[in-house]
């Protein structure tokens, strides 16, 4: 809607298929969109790529060696999950085609070919069998949710994530790959910190139904509060990583009911 309007981008064509086959919908069911984990770059290129593994067989010792990789990804519904290993494989392999960060959609030169696209997928296990021992590692695993107190920006905060302190699996990804719930993260440090932290995404997302009675629920990935001795400090971290929403007060009763504390106003 801003400066990437006129950048057709990969959230922006699954939006359009996935609103496009939506004909009707609840409040719950527009809560369950805001967290969808579809990822439209393996869903529509991995079916693509099919012709080209048959091709990929004339080059035997490639085809053997990249086989279970390509079968475990086309067992796969692309959405990702915590549980899903081949999401993991998926984005290390996105990002040995495209490079990291954002936008990180355009092709790199050695990979025009799309036959070298199973050399960068075998690049790709291997990566992750160096980071953490075994090709098929659970995303959840990899990927985790951490607030860092007293930072004035990101950069600040990232380099302080660390394993060892408490974070939570989370299931959303990098945009680039095409995704509503999305979420960047820091990159691998060998044996260091392998996991990737969260570090920017969507900070506060609300889901409203307009009808005779307003009814609204929202999420901010932490919680409410920047202090860390707050109840509030990472009290949604974990319904956000559920992929579920808290209720949102509207009308001033259910404020009052919701409230912890109060003070008056009148005078």
């Amino acid at each position: 809607m801003m400066m990437d309007a006129d950048v057709d981008m990969r959230r922006s064509k699954l939006s359009r298929m996935i609103l496009g086959n939506t004909k009707e919908l609840t409040f719950d069911q527009l809560q369950d969109l805001a967290y969808d984990t579809r990822l439209y770059w393996p869903l529509t290129e991995i079916p693509k790529l099919a012709d080209d593994y048959e091709r990929l067989k004339q080059q035997q010792d490639l085809a053997k060696s990249v086989a279970v990789y390509w079968q475990h990804l086309n067992s796969w519904d692309f959405r990702s999950t915590v549980e899903s290993t081949q999401t993991t494989l998926a984005l290390a392999w996105y990002e040995e085609l495209y490079g990291l960060g954002y936008p990180a959609e355009t092709l790199k030169t050695e990979y025009q070919d799309r036959l070298t696209w199973f050399r960068a997928l075998k690049k790709a296990a291997d990566k992750v069998k160096g980071l953490y021992g075994d090709w098929k590692h659970p995303w959840g695993q990899a990927h985790r949710l951490q607030r860092i107190a007293n930072q004035p920006d990101v950069l600040s905060a990232g380099v302080r994530l660390n394993p060892i302190m408490k974070s939570l699996p989370c299931a959303g990804t990098p945009g680039p790959l095409g995704i509503v719930f999305t979420v960047y993260s820091s990159p691998e440090i060998r044996i260091i910190r392998p996991q990737r932290f969260a570090v920017v995404g969507a900070s506060y997302t609300s889901v409203v139904e307009f009808k005779e009675r307003i009814e609204a629920a929202s999420i901010v990935p932490f919680g409410a509060s920047g202090r860390r001795s707050s109840p509030h400090f990472f009290d949604q971290a974990e319904l956000f990583c559920q992929q579920k929403f808290k209720p949102a007060p509207f009308y001033r009763n259910e404020v009052a009911e919701s409230a912890t504390e109060s003070i008056s106003l009148e005078r």
